[in-house]
């Protein structure tokens, strides 16, 4: 395996959990990133995987960790899992080895029919998640290219067969207007989904200029999410979320789960999980897994309450939150600071939140703008040498900083950025030492 796509696909395998079968997709949606990557980008397409391949790195996958298909997380652009020639096959040899772990299968939803779903059944424990999008016949044919314009059958098939799922759509109200997006989530919610994930739309400076959010839409895009969630009693997030603290407040939970069965509800502070404070969103999440019967205490619109969450043999209790910062990365931030002037590098988006987390401290926090990308693009995961090192310097002078921390999520396992640039370029460029961090 020399090939610099098959060491990343062994990188999927080994380190991410990710059962990655097919870069070959059954759509083309519009606001596909995969579209728009500035050039120069270490991107690979290498179609569908050798089968013989896919059962060797079987044994690489960790069966006490979910597994999930058609979810991309490397530079190995992830397809539908659906059209690999062997999907059941890969399947059947998956349960074999590993009969009890959890696997989830990330699909456009398109090629699923009623017999492919009874026999994604005998799978369990299994649950997908369905990008939908949309629904209108017309806007799926003209801006996903898909092949199937009635989703409604198929919903409705998971739901009969008692299969879990959720549901994710990308927001694109200069496109389709914001009826077909309410149209969406409410026919969503008629067949039940755990929760519906709702996407601003991320796109990069060459992307089409229609699908950016004008001003003012993120503010409405907001309450038009938060006016849904009261209608639908159902889960429903807006991804990326503007946080800018870290209080462990419950978005949504899963209908038919453990914590719904105590008594939790949206809207609901965790205070303490076994005696435990928790510290960030994160934090709570990672406490409420696991429990067997233990008191949480919440605050409820100013009062509080002990709930007792069993999970039993459920790996989640089906508490969702947003996803901020695990505190422990604060920590480790804030005892380095104590030894040495620190700069923290991070997305613009992350900002707020970081900058709370270390507030009453000399350590600098430093948005970087993703110019290489541009557009909408506001991940860290996207960032590289070049714009940190451009925008970074005078900050390090200014503030007369001595170590620059970095998000780990900027490089791969070699060290290198998207462009195959490495911490040793940016070092060299800034004059100070930078350390990778993780979460």
């Amino acid at each position: 395996m020399g090939e610099k796509w098959e060491q990343l696909i062994v990188e999927s395998y080994s380190r991410d959990n990710i059962l990655h079968l097919t870069s070959v997709c059954s759509q083309r949606c519009i606001f596909c990133s995969h579209q728009f990557n500035p050039p120069g980008t270490e991107v690979f397409s290498p179609g569908h995987l050798p089968f013989g391949m896919v059962r060797e790195l079987l044994p690489f996958l960790d069966p006490d960790r979910e597994v999930r298909t058609g979810e991309s997380v490397s530079r190995v652009i992830e397809g539908e899992p659906l059209c690999y020639p062997e999907f059941f096959h890969v399947l059947e040899l998956f349960r074999e080895r590993y009969p009890q772990t959890p696997l989830e299968i990330v699909t456009g939803g398109d090629l699923l029919d009623e017999e492919k779903i009874r026999r994604l059944k005998k799978f369990h424990p299994l649950r997908l998640k369905v990008s939908l999008n949309l629904v209108d016949p017309f806007l799926r044919k003209k801006f996903l290219s898909s092949r199937k314009i009635n989703m409604e059958s198929v919903l409705n098939q998971l739901y009969h067969q008692t299969i879990p799922y959720s549901v994710t759509l990308v927001a694109m109200p200069n496109l389709t207007g914001w009826q077909a997006i309410k149209e969406t989530i409410c026919l969503a919610a008629k067949y039940f989904p755990e929760d519906i994930t709702i996407f601003k739309p991320a796109i990069a400076r060459v992307g089409p200029e229609e699908l950016m959010l004008k001003p003012g839409d993120e503010e409405r895009m907001e309450k038009f999410v938060s006016s849904l969630a009261e209608e639908n009693d159902i889960p429903l997030l807006l991804e990326p979320p503007r946080l800018v603290d870290f209080k462990p407040r419950v978005e949504g939970v899963r209908k038919r789960s453990p914590a719904c069965s105590a008594g939790l509800r949206k809207g609901d502070i965790i205070i303490s999980v076994e005696g435990k404070t928790p510290r960030s969103r994160v934090e709570a999440h990672h406490y409420l897994n696991g429990l067997k019967g233990e008191k949480v205490r919440v605050n409820r619109e100013g009062s509080e309450l002990d709930l007792f969450i069993k999970n039993g043999s459920f790996s989640s209790s089906g508490a969702i939150f947003y996803r901020d910062i695990d505190y422990k990365v604060i920590e480790k931030i804030r005892e380095l600071g104590e030894k040495e002037r620190l700069g923290v590098i991070t997305s613009s988006g992350a900002f707020p939140l970081l900058n709370k987390g270390l507030e009453n401290t000399d350590i600098e926090v430093i948005p970087i703008t993703n110019t290489v990308f541009g557009g909408s693009i506001d991940s860290a995961g996207l960032l590289g040498v070049r714009d940190i090192s451009e925008q970074v310097g005078p900050i390090i002078r200014e503030k007369q900083l001595g170590m620059l921390v970095l998000p780990a999520v900027i490089f791969d396992r070699r060290g290198r950025d998207l462009w195959g640039r490495g911490k040793a370029e940016l070092e060299e460029k800034t004059g100070i030492p930078c350390l990778e961090i993780s979460g």
